[in-house]
């Protein structure tokens, strides 16, 4: 900036400069108040970066963006100093400089910090939130099974069945769905036959369901097919 305030106006820098002035309305004035002046800037540019360096150095913790916001200030000031007040000093400048940084930069650092606990608040709400779906969610599809586990539980299905028969006194062959529920006790209830076979065999499967083994409490309809097979003799 330095030296194209000087007159060094060629190069890649010099061209970022222009375009950034012609984007920026506050950067643009600035130039042309620099224009103005007559003799070299720089020893009022290094009075006021001084001050303004030792003023932001006590206060680098409370507001990290603080820079930022003192280098555009620093360019509108001195436009103004430069193109409206050639009679002040460049002391006078920089108490000026303090005193602006004091009003603009701190409400802004300011509120930057309220922006982000806004922001964090938000967030840990958002994470809350979230788990207790997580949680919902998974209380929702908790799904029941055999205390003992389905293999014990196939066992007790083929140990405790009593093999079903027809009029004629032949044994029923075929499958019987069964839906139901888990109470506290993690006992079967609410049995629902949803695919049957026939009326012996229906029974003996909800039978066999409500005095079976306990099952783990969930929330799900559980759905179990009762195979009856014909026994080889």
């Amino acid at each position: 900036m330095r030296r194209y305030i000087q007159g060094d106006r060629k190069g890649r820098e010099a061209n970022r400069i222009e375009r950034q002035a012609m984007r920026d309305p506050f950067l643009a004035e600035a130039l042309e108040g620099y224009e103005k002046v007559k003799g070299d800037p720089a020893p009022h540019i290094d009075i006021l970066r001084r001050k303004i360096r030792r003023k932001n150095q006590r206060r680098l913790d409370v507001f990290k963006y603080g820079g930022m916001a003192a280098s555009f200030l620093f360019i509108i000031a001195f436009s103004v100093y430069f193109g409206l007040q050639k009679k002040d000093s460049p002391e006078m400048l920089a108490d000026q400089m303090e005193n602006s940084l004091e009003e603009s930069v701190m409400p802004a650092a300011i509120r930057s910090l309220a922006l982000n606990k806004e922001i964090a608040d938000e967030a840990e709400e958002i994470a809350d939130q979230a788990k207790e779906m997580t949680m919902r969610q998974e209380a929702k599809i908790a799904t029941s099974s055999p205390v003992d586990g389905w293999e014990a539980y196939q066992k007790y299905i083929e140990e405790k069945m009593i093999r079903p028969t027809d009029e004629t006194g032949k044994e029923i062959k075929g499958e019987v769905t069964l839906s139901f529920f888990i109470n506290e006790q993690g006992k079967p209830h609410r049995i629902t036959v949803k695919k049957p076979l026939s009326p012996p065999a229906d029974k003996e499967a909800c039978r066999l369901i409500e005095e079976g083994p306990l099952w783990t409490i969930g929330n799900e309809e559980v759905f179990y097919t009762v195979v009856f097979l014909e026994v080889k003799k």
